[in-house]
């Protein structure tokens, strides 16, 4: 992800997130950490955003990969660890500010 002067590489995901309905993941994720920028709760820049919106979308692939086949799972059980993929990057970059 680059903004041309920032420059975010993801190394997360999953070949297993290779198929539709991933992308869709991915979508609701930036919108919800747009919408908590766009409020003041996040100060970061708009590519960090974006490039964390991908390194979550791909961390929750793998965790759901770890459960089936990296190649047999979808975007709904990405869906189902996006909770605990999202608080552990909450408290590792935003819970010691607070």
């Amino acid at each position: 992800v680059t903004d041309g002067a920032e420059t975010y590489r993801s190394a997360s995901g999953s070949p297993g997130m290779a198929k539709a309905g991933s992308g869709d993941v991915l979508s609701g994720i930036l919108c919800g950490l747009f919408a908590r920028k766009t409020r003041g709760n996040l100060p970061f820049s708009d590519s960090y955003i974006a490039a964390t919106g991908a390194f979550l979308a791909g961390r929750a692939g793998e965790k759901a990969a770890l459960i089936r086949s990296p190649y047999t799972t979808d975007p709904l059980q990405e869906i189902d660890y996006l909770s605990s993929v999202i608080d552990d990057w909450y408290r590792k970059n935003l819970s010691a500010g607070e």
